[in-house]
């Protein structure tokens, strides 16, 4: 293999392994949101039925705001969002 062919070859390889890395952060990005979207959603609903037990209803607005946020932490494909994403 000549010098040229052998450059073009680690630079194929660290382009590989560099979006790998990007890939990886951009799924734990992804976990991280989806855990602050369950606590969050999930600490209103239960500060506000603290405050009054009428507020329970607010669960079928939260619940499943939660339950999207258990989703996003434990799918195992990136969602396409460009604001995750790195250049």
């Amino acid at each position: 293999m000549k010098d040229g062919e052998l450059r073009e070859l680690a630079h194929i390889i660290a382009t590989a392994e560099q979006d790998r890395i990007f890939e990886r952060n951009a799924h734990l990005r992804q976990k991280i949101w989806g855990l602050a979207l369950t606590l969050v959603s999930l600490g209103f609903w239960i500060y506000l039925t603290n405050y009054d037990v009428v507020q329970i209803w607010w669960g079928v607005e939260l619940v499943p705001l939660a339950l999207a946020g258990v989703w996003l932490m434990l799918t195992d494909r990136n969602l396409p969002w460009e604001w995750m994403r790195e250049e």
